[in-house]
This record gives C-alpha cells, sequence and structure tokens, in this order.
C-alpha cells in the first residue's frame, strides 16, 4: 500500500484462499486475508531509499529526483518487451511535442472515450451525485485533471508515443510513465483497440462499468510493467513530478476530489487485478488470456475469483431500458455506475474502507437522465444486491436517499 512508506512490520493471520476452503474470506471472493493485523515501524537496519524518494511526510520536499542515465528509445522499448514477454509487431517511434500538440492529443482521446452524444449525460448525472461542479464540461474538467499529471500518450495503434517535450525524458517521474505508456503501446498493436472490449456472457452490451473495467486490466498491466522496470533499475516509484510540468499544467479546478478518485479507480486496481493473474515471475502468464476477454464489472477487479470462476457469484444486471416507461418521454441517457463509481460517491460520506464493505454485495446497477426544456434534469439509480440485508444496509447509508 502506498501510505506504508516505511519499513515495517505487519503481524496477523495470513490466510491464502484455496478452492475448497469455507473461510468466509475465500467464499467472499478475497485471495488472501490478513486477520487481527497489527501494523508497526520496523525498528533495526532497512534498505537505503532510493534517491529522489518522497513520501506523504514529505520529507523529501521541494527536493527534485536526481536524473538517470540516458537511454536511447529503442532500449527502452525492448527493455519493457523483455519485462512483458511481449514483442513489438510495430516500430513504436517516441516523438516529443509541445503543450499545444499535447493538449489536442490528451482531448481526441478523451472525446474517443467519451462520446458525444453520452457528455452531456454523463456531465449531469456526475453533478448530481456530486462528482462534478454544476455546469461544468466533462470533457474539460477530466482534461485538465490529466493534464496535471500526464507526461505521455500513446496512439491508439500502439505505433506512437507523444511525449511532453518540456519536461526532461531522463527524469525518473517521466521515465517511469513512459514506460507505462511502452506497454500501452504493445498491448494496442497485439490487442487492437476496437476489438479489446467483447461482451461478456450476463452483460447485455458494453456500458461504463464494464469500460473501466477493461481499461483497469490495462493500466494495471502498464503499473506492473513500471514497477518491474523500477524494481530492476532501482528507481522510486514514489518520485514527484518534474517542476517543468507544473509550469506546463492548467490551474487546478473546482473539481471534488471523489472525482479525481473515481478517475484514478482503474489505474489503482489494476494492478492487483493483473497481479492476481500473473501469480508468478513469469511476463506473460495469465494475462493476454484475459486482453482478449477482459472483466466485465469493476466488482471483478476487487475480486478477482470471482473473475477467474463465475460460479462464485451471480451478477444481476439492470436492463437498459429499465426506466423507459416511468414518464412519458423514455430517459436520454444510461449507464452502469458500478462499485467503481459508487465506491467514490459513497466517500463523500465515508472512509474508502467502509464504502467497500457497503458496496461488497453489488450484483447490478443502472443509472438514467432525464433532461428537460427548462433546463432541469432527474436521475434515477436502481441497485441490486445478493441478499436483502445489503440492500438495506446501502439505503440507509445514503444521507437524504
Amino acid at each position: 500500500y502506498p501510505f506504508i512508506e516505511e519499513a515495517s512490520r505487519v503481524s496477523g493471520i495470513f490466510r491464502i484462499s484455496h478452492r475448497k476452503s469455507d473461510h468466509p474470506g475465500q467464499q467472499a471472493g478475497f485471495l488472501y486475508s490478513i486477520e487481527n493485523a497489527v501494523v508497526s515501524p520496523h525498528e533495526g537496519e532497512a534498505p537505503q531509499r532510493a534517491p529522489g524518494h518522497a513520501t506523504p511526510n514529505d520529507h523529501n520536499k521541494g527536493k527534485e529526483a536526481a536524473l538517470l542515465a540516458e537511454v536511447a528509445p529503442a532500449d527502452l522499448v525492448e527493455d519493457v518487451s523483455g519485462l512483458l514477454g511481449m514483442e513489438a509487431v510495430h516500430s513504436i517511434a517516441i516523438e516529443p511535442v509541445n503543450s499545444d500538440r499535447f493538449t489536442e492529443i490528451i482531448r481526441a482521446n478523451l472525446e474517443s472515450t467519451y462520446p458525444e452524444a453520452d457528455r452531456s449525460g454523463q456531465a449531469q448525472a456526475f453533478s448530481s451525485l456530486g462528482l462534478l461542479p454544476t455546469d461544468a464540461d466533462w470533457i474539460d474538467t477530466v482534461m485538465n485533471i490529466e493534464l496535471t499529471r500526464r507526461v505521455a500518450i500513446t496512439s491508439a495503434t500502439g505505433k506512437e508515443i507523444y511525449v511532453l517535450d518540456s519536461v526532461p525524458e531522463n527524469h525518473p517521474y517521466v521515465r517511469l510513465l513512459l514506460v507505462g505508456e511502452i506497454a500501452e503501446a504493445l498491448t494496442n498493436q497485439h490487442f487492437p483497440v476496437k476489438s479489446r472490449q467483447p461482451v461478456r456472457e450476463g452483460v447485455s452490451s458494453m456500458n461504463g462499468d464494464s469500460r473501466r473495467a477493461a481499461m483497469a486490466l490495462r493500466q494495471g498491466l502498464n503499473e506492473v510493467a513500471i514497477f518491474r522496470y523500477a524494481r530492476s533499475r532501482g528507481i522510486s516509484t514514489s518520485s514527484r513530478p518534474p517542476s517543468e510540468l507544473g509550469e506546463k499544467s492548467p490551474k487546478s479546478i473546482n473539481a471534488p476530489r471523489e472525482l479525481y478518485q473515481w478517475l484514478a479507480l482503474p489505474r489503482e486496481v489494476g494492478p492487483f487485478f493483473v497481479d492476481s493473474l500473473l501469480g508468478s515471475e513469469e511476463p506473460q502468464l495469465g494475462f493476454e488470456a484475459a486482453l482478449g476477454k477482459p472483466p466485465s464489472t469493476t466488482m471483478e477487479l476487487f475480486r478477482p475469483l470471482f473473475y477467474q470462476d463465475a460460479s462464485r457469484w451471480s451478477p444481476d444486471p439492470v436492463p437498459e431500458d429499465f426506466a423507459d416507461e416511468l414518464l412519458e418521454t423514455p430517459p436520454s441517457f444510461t449507464d452502469v455506475l458500478g462499485i467503481g463509481g459508487l465506491i467514490p460517491w459513497l466517500s463523500q460520506w465515508y472512509a474508502v474502507p467502509e464504502a467497500k464493505n457497503l458496496t461488497g454485495n453489488w450484483t447490478g446497477d443502472r443509472w438514467a437522465v432525464w433532461q428537460f426544456p427548462e433546463g432541469e434534469y432527474v436521475l434515477l439509480l436502481e441497485t441490486r444486491w445478493t441478499d436483502e440485508d445489503s440492500a438495506r444496509s446501502f439505503r440507509e447509508s445514503i444521507p437524504y436517499h
């Protein structure tokens, strides 16, 4: 966990799930559990920190990380290919671009991810849920958040990687993000964008939750590549962005922290899911099959055993037309929030662990938005659960439900 930045000692009962076990953690789909865990600082010798290492306690605040040795782009691509066991189908060009061009590329990528017909409904729904400022433009808001951390982006074909020319490519933060983009380029080449998200059995069609689950798989693979590269080169994964990025980033926007959580969830949960598929240090074991058949819900990211064995749980998706007959006109837009959306939403009132507990027995949901000529709109969210107690606990947890 990223908050454990010091050498620490953990004591407790560590249980690894076994298929035939009747332990509650295994039955709930968890890979392992640590019971009665106690975390305390390690007293004694510990590994020396990597240069430029920074923590939430800011012991290295204000200090720039030491630059790394220069590396040729072709050599870096070869290094990442070796770490993942995935050779490039086409050559990968790493192209420096100025901030204006980089912004254009980020915008175009977001417009492709969020179709124009869906953006207004998405913005209104998230505004109603408290995840977006009122009357905020969806693309502009998400783009400004992206530009505060991104220094590189891969094309859909995986043949080009665009790097912001104002940041040094041998800065640890930039190097590691570039490694992640190379991993993205490799997977894009082997699994083209148009065919990487097939519909899973029991899912009526692709929706926002299933798209985010598939995105988390790919981002998790990128993060695993970053971790492996950093470990092999002795680079800290906690390096701060270079100061040049702050100079080029847009001014901070008044977006709720829960929107940042919603956007970051695929990147944060994805590595856990990918690690569960790898099962060892073998580069390709498990993830190639998953790229051809990605998880269909964000629930499966938190419970990888549900993905590996569909018999462990029973998804109960809400039909797309669930709200068509409720008013004189059908809703203008519907989509699935998933626990990947419910957790950030509930974290407005609860700590994230509590939000996870409240959504642990989720089986399906869908929200619908009606837009009216006067500029008003109505949001309806239907959720489904494994049992009545879970449904009641969720309902009672929502202020003014």
